[in-house]
């Protein structure tokens, strides 16, 4: 379908890219929607924008160009950013639906029923799309569209979160609340189970959580514990890069930790406080 022209579009707030080296806009559009959600997601060399009324629009990433624009049929409510992988961007919509939509054109190819498609960005490999709702009501769907397993603990509920894909392991927390679950992506099966009060981080050999707080260095059955940092005001994901985890503080402190020693290598501060997701 035809966009509106940015400027026309009702509840309009601006979404800038921004230089990466100097922090200067280059470009900046308008997303439309009734609430002030709207989220991104990047491949290839197109942006890919929702809002909450499920407006997906295509930019040219280097210009801010609109490729095209398509409404999310059957869903009227949005909570998380898509998920762009080859050649193809995943969202799902409160109510719920999972829907897998053509970077190309715009063209949903599929659309499949999920409880209830709440605050959950689906984790996409080869394997497929997974996605993580409250109760645990956690789904692989395969590229193809085709439901390859649904783990549930028997009831449902508003909300969910992302999760997080290592190895032949996914690590989902449904909704707040829920206790989070290790699963086998082969066969949805529950494997063992973790702590985190975001969504985890992993190298090659550890796992960094967020407990009460304090960023937590773990195997990836779920435990041992191996280090813990901080002083309880943690509260962003943690990130991984190289051989340093960063995590940052709500009074706007970004930290750099070693992931060997669990020891601080670098701070800086944002400027601002940080607050935590949701």
């Amino acid at each position: 379908m035809p966009a509106a022209p940015l400027s026309s579009r009702p509840g309009c707030s601006a979404r800038p890219a921004l230089n990466a080296s100097t922090g200067t806009t280059k470009w900046s559009v308008g997303l439309g929607g009734l609430y002030s959600f709207s989220a991104l997601t990047y491949d290839g060399r197109d942006l890919f924008a929702l809002n909450f009324n499920g407006l997906l629009t295509a930019f040219a990433a280097s210009t801010g160009h609109e490729l095209w624009s398509v409404q999310m049929p059957g869903q009227t409510s949005f909570t998380a950013p898509p998920t762009a992988y080859d050649g193809v961007v995943y969202g799902a919509g409160v109510g719920g639906t999972l829907y897998a939509v053509s970077e190309a054109g715009g063209v949903v190819r599929w659309q499949r029923p999920v409880e209830n498609g709440d605050k959950s960005s689906p984790a996409v490999n080869d394997s497929g799309a997974f996605v993580s709702f409250a109760c645990q009501q956690d789904y692989r769907f395969k590229l193809g569209g085709t439901m390859a397993w649904h783990y549930q603990t028997g009831c449902e509920g508003g909300g969910g979160s992302t999760a997080v894909l290592d190895g032949s392991s996914l690590y989902a927390r449904g909704a707040a609340g829920d206790a989070p679950v290790i699963l086998s992506t082969a066969s949805g099966a529950s494997t063992g189970s973790f702590a985190s009060q975001t969504a985890p981080a992993f190298d090659a050999s550890t796992m960094y959580t967020l407990q009460s707080g304090d960023l937590v260095a773990v195997d990836p059955s779920g435990s041992p514990d191996h280090w813990t940092f901080g002083d309880g005001s943690l509260v962003t994901a943690p990130i991984v890069s190289g051989k340093v985890i960063y995590v940052g503080s709500s009074d706007g402190t970004v930290y750099g930790v070693s992931a060997t020693s669990g020891q601080q290598v670098w701070s800086g501060s944002a400027g601002t406080t940080i607050l935590a997701p949701d």
